[in-house]
């Protein structure tokens, strides 16, 4: 077994965070200790839109999902917490069509174009982070009304 150069991979680290915390150049590449930084593109001969546009849809994680309370068969309110895009408590979640394929954040299944989904409510304010976030409105049909605070492996059982 090698012993790993700690001060290297520590700088590696800074300089990884450097470069994504610096704006972009001209050519759109960054700029890191001398040496230049590339983006990957995520699909290879792929449109530019079409990458940004893979490279939005997040699988969020079911276990951030904690209360859902039902309201009625078009609103829910959700407690969700996640370490990168932060907490939100009693956030209003609203039915809607879905207008481009996603990934459920409670059940991790496909969501297609055209699904009813359940999305964070738009706020005037500010947009939440987890805005791009989706449920399928499917999986939360046998939770019934006005439940007070269903824990949600309780409310799926149910």
């Amino acid at each position: 077994m090698t012993k790993l150069d700690t001060g290297s991979v520590w700088q590696q680290t800074i300089d990884l965070l450097s470069a994504a915390s610096e704006p972009l150049g001209l050519d759109g590449d960054f700029e890191v200790s001398g040496r230049t930084c590339k983006p990957v593109p995520i699909t290879r001969g792929a449109s530019e839109a079409a990458n940004r546009r893979r490279a939005t849809v997040r699988s969020w994680d079911a276990q951030g999902i904690t209360l859902i309370r039902r309201h009625d068969p078009d609103s829910i309110t959700v407690c969700w917490s996640d370490a990168t895009y932060g907490r939100y408590s009693d956030q209003l979640w609203r039915v809607c069509t879905a207008r481009r394929s996603a990934v459920c954040a409670l059940t991790g299944e496909k969501i297609r174009r055209g699904d009813a989904v359940f999305r964070p409510s738009p706020n005037r304010r500010h947009r939440p982070a987890n805005a791009d976030a989706m449920i399928l409105a499917s999986k939360l049909d046998n939770l019934p009304n006005a439940v007070v605070a269903a824990r949600l492996d309780e409310a799926l059982a149910a």
